[in-house]
């Protein structure tokens, strides 16, 4: 079984976080848990790479299964 998140989680511990970004975004079919991790490694590496506002992207995040939209987006849009 291979792992979805392997080049993300590389790229970020590596120090490469534009590339994880990149990475990040092509990944589309991952299950709910994967979905978080690739999500906070995302949050990570703007962090990282200093860019605190991150409202474009997180507007583009999907959606809870049930509707609720998460805490942390909410956050951003405030």
């Amino acid at each position: 079984m291979s792992d979805p998140l392997f080049s993300v989680r590389n790229n970020f511990y590596l120090g490469a976080f534009n590339t994880v970004l990149n990475e990040a975004a092509d990944l589309e079919n991952v299950s709910e848990v994967e979905a978080i991790e690739r999500d906070t490694f995302i949050y990570r590496s703007y962090i990282a790479l200093g860019s605190y506002e991150v409202r474009q992207h997180a507007r583009s995040m999907r959606k809870r299964q049930d509707g609720m939209t998460c805490p942390h987006f909410i956050a951003c849009d405030q």
